[in-house]
């Protein structure tokens, strides 16, 4: 989200679709996204075996890019559109994302996280070539997916730590 909203400031002219058009296509997609990722959270599947934990990747990748989407927002409302704004912001959201997915999944995930902000990267990068035909160097690139994947790692550690201090797994789904 980061590399669109700088392309925004950077494109010479409109981009190809208005918002509207693009809230309508993406919006359902969004929905249907943010509703799976909040059962995962709510902890209907639980899965603490080894190795990479592929779901909670995928639930992290939704976090995280719903919640750059909202920091963009806010950084807006409170900073204005500039690049410090947007960097803080988009640190905030990749720790938050990995924050979220170490305290609610089952056994450690701190990789997942970071696969996920590598992903959303990745993402951003090719909705903005999409969207706003903006290509972006790729050492800027592999900047901000370091930089993304230290702060996930950071929040996922938090996290961790958080549900031990809570004392266990994170409660069970509640009985409908």
């Amino acid at each position: 989200m980061l590399l669109t909203v700088l392309a925004v400031t950077v494109s010479a002219g409109p981009p190809p679709l208005g918002p509207v058009t693009f809230a309508l296509v993406l919006g359902p997609l969004f929905a249907v996204a943010g509703a799976w990722a909040g059962e995962m959270l709510q902890g209907s599947y639980r899965d603490s075996s080894p190795g990479v934990q592929w779901l909670w990747v995928l639930v992290a990748i939704v976090v995280g890019f719903m919640s750059g989407v909202y920091a963009i927002f806010i950084a807006e409302a409170l900073l204005g559109i500039n690049y410090l704004g947007l960097l803080a912001s988009f640190g905030a959201s990749f720790m938050l994302t990995g924050f979220v997915v170490g305290y609610f999944s089952p056994g450690t995930t701190i990789l997942e996280p970071a696969i996920a902000t590598a992903g959303i990267v990745v993402l951003d990068g090719i909705l903005s070539l999409i969207h706003f035909h903006a290509l972006f160097p790729v050492g800027a690139l592999m900047l901000a997916i370091v930089a993304g994947v230290v702060l996930s790692v950071t929040g996922a550690w938090l996290g961790e730590a958080a549900q031990d201090l809570r004392g266990a797994v994170p409660p069970e789904p509640a009985q409908r």
